[in-house]
């Protein structure tokens, strides 16, 4: 059997497990897809430990897509410009030339299917908008890409951590120098001001994964 997982901390509240086994039985592939609690420190360790036949590939989310990157072969497409990874596939002869079978390949199914459902579900493209990104840990740059790649009119990131905001934003506004760009603490005035001129918020921390909680102080 085929082996294919999704790793991350936390992860028991995945639905992804579900969502994949019933596909694989769905289309008759011999395959399980398993979620993995992997700690930050152990990361190398679980990378190095799964290589081998039968592995399929595996999802990677919270809080290891920018830490994934260190332990893979080869890395593609849009997580090139992101340095963040949200899903590795093992290479096949011919799959991804110069590179050996069996390599593994990391890639970013976040710039496209935040692109996708922001079409599907709220029927607009960040062309124009005012974005307020919240968050800038990988998920925030595949979300800032969009916005740049897009033609946001404005983008601001706001972290709790204000320098880390500052280097995604130093990382990335070369991909859309039309977009005017702004990092910005989470608390303040400014935040306040922001909030009120956005058409746009994008909550991409981790916090709201199992409650209602906003990263925003949305009093005042």
């Amino acid at each position: 059997m085929q082996r294919a997982y999704v790793i991350g901390s936390p992860i028991a509240h995945s639905l992804s497990p579900a969502i994949h086994n019933a596909a694989f039985a769905a289309l008759g592939i011999d395959a399980s897809y398993e979620a993995v609690e992997v700690l930050p420190a152990d990361l190398g360790d679980w990378v190095a430990r799964i290589r081998g036949e039968g592995l399929l590939g595996f999802s990677v989310t919270i809080p290891h897509k920018e830490r994934i990157v260190a332990y893979l072969d080869q890395v593609e497409g849009d997580a090139q410009h992101i340095g963040a990874v949200s899903a590795v596939v093992v290479s096949r002869p011919g799959s991804h030339p110069g590179t050996m079978p069996g390599a593994l390949v990391g890639t970013s199914t976040d710039v496209p299917g935040f692109r996708r459902s922001l079409w599907e579900e709220a029927r607009i493209t960040l062309q124009g908008q005012r974005v307020l990104l919240v968050g800038a840990g990988g998920a925030a740059r595949a979300i800032a890409l969009v916005g740049l790649q897009d033609g946001a009119g404005q983008l601001w990131i706001a972290n709790r951590h204000e320098d880390r905001a500052q280097a995604l934003m130093a990382d990335l506004a070369p991909r859309g120098p039309e977009t005017a760009t702004e990092a910005l603490p989470l608390v303040g005035e400014r935040i306040r001001e922001v909030l009120r001129q956005a058409t746009v918020v994008v909550n991409a921390t981790s916090v709201g994964l199992r409650s209602q909680e906003s990263p925003l102080d949305l009093v005042g």
